[in-house]
């Protein structure tokens, strides 16, 4: 049924559900899981202002990401890590969009 799934977590301490959510559908289905944080882009100002400040948020972010990678890893499921700079719902919805087709 499910080839893909893409999780989008704000890696804040509520993601436990979906993580486990995601792991046991990723199981059940012998599903790839993509992982996905984005980090919301400050309104207003340009991000070549802010890119030592992003750039520091994408590689903890993807830190992150790959500790809860590993949960998926260790019980053998498919797992990748993606982190995005912009409107969450709009990366996420471009996100989605994206990995369909590949």
């Amino acid at each position: 049924m499910f080839k893909r799934i893409l999780v989008p977590l704000d890696l804040s301490h509520r993601n436990g559900r979906t993580i486990d959510t995601a792991r046991e559908l990723a199981r059940l289905h012998g599903a790839r899981v993509t992982l996905l944080h984005v980090v919301q882009q400050i309104p207003d100002v340009a991000a070549s202002e802010l890119s030592s400040f992003y750039q520091r948020l994408e590689r903890v972010s993807a830190q992150r990401l790959r500790r809860i990678a590993a949960l998926f890893t260790a019980r053998g499921l498919a797992v990748g890590v993606a982190v995005c700079i912009g409107e969450p719902a709009r990366e996420i919805v471009k996100s989605a969009i994206t990995r369909r087709s590949t």
